[in-house]
């Protein structure tokens, strides 16, 4: 599958690369909210997942994800935090598949990239 994961912490970036890559999966990183857009933009129906963090400077997660569903894309997407928990998250598009906190395992990961492919 080719990802998108959008997070402002590049170790995670690169960790989260390298975990998935190693299981098969194409994975497109960006910075912030605005990276990703264009980043989508250059090739938005190829991307089969986002993984997007809420907290980002310049465009945050859920802004993106607003964004993307008002251009009328309809990509499976999950949050990631580590700021705030789930049960106190309001603003949430009410389309996103699954809530990822912090810090998390690529294990994790994977068993929602595959949730997600079961149900596609």
């Amino acid at each position: 599958m080719k990802l998108l994961f959008v997070d402002d912490e590049a170790p995670i970036r690169r960790i989260v690369q390298r975990g998935l890559g190693r299981s098969g999966h194409e994975v497109i990183l960006a910075a912030d909210g605005e990276e990703a857009w264009e980043q989508f933009c250059a090739a938005p129906h190829s991307f089969d997942i986002v993984f997007t963090d809420i907290r980002m400077p310049r465009l945050d997660g859920v802004s993106f994800l607003r964004r993307l569903r008002a251009a009328g894309h309809e990509v499976p997407c999950v949050l990631i935090t580590g700021h705030l928990p789930k049960e106190q998250w309001t603003e949430e598009p009410g389309d996103v598949l699954a809530f990822l906190e912090k810090p998390f395992r690529i294990t994790r990961m994977l068993e929602i990239i595959e949730q997600i492919a079961e149900s596609a």
